[in-house]
């Protein structure tokens, strides 16, 4: 797998991006489950009010050293979580190609048709969706044998 340089591992840069977002929930109290608009311009959240069943929210304009650190954290933790949905889809398309090299087509009466990230199609039989294999990876077995 290769990263850039500059690079972190999501679980070093969502800290950061938690350690921003308390941050700025500390210096606005009032401001519960501060949320911020998909362009990092708002901060949005819900506040009290004093007639039942009425629900209103208060907006607060980002600075733009707020938002270009919101933007960038953001940018980073996105950036960092491509390679793992990468080896993810590389690993459901190297159990379902297994199953359909050792496994093929059984007559147990079910299946399902999967598309591979290469667009290949394959069908799969019931119960092998989904493999679980030894801790020596030596044996693989439908879940819930």
């Amino acid at each position: 797998m290769r990263r850039s340089g500059n690079s972190r591992s999501s679980q070093s840069i969502a800290p950061a991006l938690h350690v921003a977002l308390t941050s700025y929930q500390s210096a606005h109290p009032d401001l519960r489950g501060l949320k911020f608009s998909d362009d990092f311009r708002l901060a949005i959240a819900q506040v009290d009010a004093y007639t039942p069943a009425v629900y209103q929210a208060a907006t607060i304009e980002l600075t733009a050293e707020e938002r270009k650190k919101l933007e960038s954290l953001h940018r980073e933790m996105t950036e960092s979580e491509q390679p793992l949905k990468q080896a993810e889809i590389a690993w459901k398309d190297f159990n379902y190609q297994l199953v359909v090299d050792h496994v093929g087509n059984l007559p147990t009466g079910g299946y399902s048709n999967v598309t591979l990230s290469s667009g290949k199609q394959v069908r799969i039989p019931a119960p092998w969706g989904v493999l679980v294999f030894t801790s020596d990876f030596k044996l693989a077995f439908p879940r819930g044998f």
